[in-house]
């Protein structure tokens, strides 16, 4: 577990390349501000990627969310190094990565709350990551985990949803399960303590929907991440209908389905 208030570390991939993170406190994102200075909510991360000792350092700045994307670029920079690729021409590419649609947007609407769309997929270890990245969010007044089912994972799925639902457990403000195993979430939050009146369990992205259009408010930060099959992006949809969107950060852009 990262505390966010240990301000720097230092870790190893293989035995290439390693990585620092600089946790500076900014601004929070209030209601209705357009954005926080880097795109962040309530967090400037500068990211130093730092490459082979011989191909020197440079400080390298992400658009991306969540503490995991880090090891992300280092294993990218890692693998370009063995082409020749220093972390100074790094510097120049990795700030202009945007996520795709619905693989880590952020999208403020303008009746004060905040979504973070992350719907594409889920898996439990990218679902721990999101909680992380939500859990140390600033700028928002609640913190709402919306988790669809994590399909195909066999004999352990309902194991795993549970252990999920442990990590979330007090560090956000909300737990919501959508779908089949994702009431395992929500009963694995309680069982770590979670309180039971902000933590509820949906059979379907419908019901789910009806009940964030209820209780969303100003100062919301709304994560939704789960398996494409239970197609999570209809419950953006069904806020967006209601709601109209003040901003988007810029991304690489499909056709959303």
């Amino acid at each position: 577990r990262r505390d966010h208030r240990a301000g720097i570390r230092t870790g190893n991939l293989g035995e290439g390349a390693a990585a620092e993170d600089e946790l500076e406190p900014s601004p929070p994102l209030a209601p209705g501000r357009a954005k926080a200075p880097t795109g962040h909510l309530g967090l400037e991360l500068v990211r130093r990627v730092v490459g082979h000792r011989q191909l020197g350092r440079a400080p390298v700045a992400l658009r991306l969310h969540g503490e995991h994307h880090v090891m992300n670029a280092l294993a990218a920079l890692a693998a370009a190094s063995l082409w020749g690729i220093t972390p100074e021409q790094a510097r120049a590419v990795f700030p202009l990565l945007v996520p795709s649609a619905h693989r880590g947007e952020i999208l403020r609407f303008r009746d004060g709350f905040t979504i973070f769309d992350d719907c594409y997929n889920s898996n439990p270890a990218a679902l721990a990551a999101m909680i992380d990245w939500l859990a140390g969010a600033g700028g928002c007044e609640r913190r709402i985990l919306t988790a669809g089912e994590m399909l195909e994972l066999g004999r352990a799925s309902a194991s795993l949803h549970r252990e999920a639902g442990r990590w979330a457990a007090g560090r956000v403000d909300w737990i919501l399960g959508v779908q089949g195993d994702a009431e395992e979430i929500v009963r694995g939050a309680i069982e770590a303590g979670h309180p039971a009146e902000r933590a509820r369990f949906f059979a379907d992205t419908g019901e789910a929907s009806a009940f964030l259009e209820g209780m969303v408010q100003p100062g919301d930060l709304v994560v939704l991440k789960g398996s494409r099959g239970v197609h999570m992006e209809r419950i953006l949809e069904a806020l967006a209908s209601g709601h109209e969107l003040a901003e988007a950060e810029p991304a690489g852009r499909r056709k959303r389905n």
